[in-house]
């Protein structure tokens, strides 16, 4: 039969009662040790850290040399300075901050969203060769999950500048020439036949309020529009007659 399993404070207990201590006093520092074992934990670990606290991170995307305008053709000034894109990659809004380009200093930045990402355009940059640099957050403003990855150093390639606009000229208006009418011919077709006629006819009889070349209608020119223009037409469709 195996022996039984003793507690750690029992244990203690027995000790101190065979070292000559007495109950009371034995009881009392096997409470104390009991009551420190359970604080322990089962593996003497303390409680399970939360999770950390989301943070901004400002970083610069990157830099280029351009017109303030950038590739447009409509430009005001041919100055070339530098244009900064920046972003928060972080899981938390930035507050505001400063961005600085070649120790020059810019309007603060309201502050940027998480996931957001704007550009700054600096009238400036070094040339030939030499170093631009430009920092986000250079007052450490913002803190930050990574504060190692505000700055860009390099030496940045010249563009050309872009042709200016060329002018697009307005279209001048055209007047249409008018028809030139063909007398007997009342329905615009560039033919005189006995359509015509007919139309004449309906217009005087009042089954037309108007024919399509009504100033083509009026064949003997005595000033109106009757039955005997349309036997005029006829006799030209019968080649009776022609006009000339």
């Amino acid at each position: 039969m195996s022996s039984p399993v003793l507690s750690r404070p029992l244990r203690l207990l027995l000790a101190l009662a065979a070292l000559g201590v007495t109950v009371a006093a034995a009881f009392a520092v096997a409470a104390v040790a009991g009551a420190a074992a359970s604080s322990d934990g089962p593996q003497g670990v303390g409680a399970p850290a939360g999770p950390p606290e989301a943070l901004p991170d400002l970083t610069i995307q990157y830099l280029t040399v351009t017109l303030e305008t950038g590739g447009d053709c409509d430009f005001d000034s041919t100055n070339l300075g530098i244009r900064i894109y920046f972003e928060n990659i972080g899981d938390a809004d930035a507050g505001p901050f400063d961005v600085d380009v070649n120790n020059v200093w810019q309007t603060q930045i309201d502050g940027l969203a998480a996931g957001e990402k704007a550009s700054l355009w600096f009238d400036l940059f070094i040339y030939p060769g030499g170093e631009n640099n430009a920092y986000v957050d250079v007052e450490e403003e913002v803190v930050e999950s990574d504060e190692t990855n505000n700055g860009f150093s390099g030496i940045l390639p010249v563009p050309t500048l872009p042709p200016t606009c060329t002018p697009t000229p307005s279209p001048t208006p055209t007047s249409t020439p008018e028809r030139p009418e063909i007398l007997g011919d009342v329905d615009c077709d560039f033919a005189i036949t006995s359509l015509d006629a007919l139309l004449v006819l309906q217009y005087v009889a009042g089954l037309i309020d108007e024919l399509p070349c009504g100033g083509a209608a009026d064949l003997n020119g005595d000033g109106a529009v009757t039955a005997v223009d349309a036997a005029l037409i006829l006799q030209i469709v019968a080649g009776l007659f022609g006009l000339y």
